[in-house]
């Protein structure tokens, strides 16, 4: 075997495994513990999201009995719902700090997301959902002012 990796008679050149790992750390890695915290954070938070968004639509079609438009209506309603609070909860995280905000939003999406099993009807189901769309949007940018905190400038 050569030094570059690779068999005599090959033609492929494979860099160092060092070279690869370095340049992994370099780029792709987060890099000191604030990074490393949100990177842990956002995993979490995108992993849970993603399973109850991967469920919701067949739950709430075949279990509640909605038709698949009013989930969509609803869930288009809760996201422009929570589009437009998104300045005002970064206001409050502001005012009361990111990390105490970040505790009561987390809180409140669990309580959400417990409050879907209840629901029965469109009613509800747009309640609850606006209920969520309220600070889901805002979670991953308070999410990023918690892990990071002395990266953060004021703008106001």
């Amino acid at each position: 075997m050569s030094p570059l990796g690779s068999k005599a008679g090959d033609s492929t050149v494979r860099p160092p495994a060092g070279r690869a790992r370095r340049l992994a750390a370099a780029t792709v890695l987060p890099q000191g513990p604030s990074g490393v915290r949100l990177a842990a954070l956002s995993a979490i938070d995108a992993f849970g999201s993603g399973m109850f968004l991967a469920g919701s639509a067949v739950y709430f079609t075949k279990v509640v009995g909605l038709h698949a438009a009013a989930v969509g209506l609803g869930l288009s309603i809760a996201g422009v719902l929570g589009f437009l609070a998104t300045v005002p909860i970064g206001m409050l995280a502001d005012h009361w700090g990111a990390g105490r905000v970040y505790v009561v939003m987390n809180l409140w999406r669990a309580g959400c997301y417990i409050a879907y099993c209840f629901c029965d009807r469109f009613t509800t189901f747009l309640v609850i959902a606006c209920a969520v769309g309220l600070v889901e949007t805002s979670a991953s940018p308070i999410n990023q002012a918690v892990s990071a905190p002395h990266r953060r400038m004021r703008t106001g």
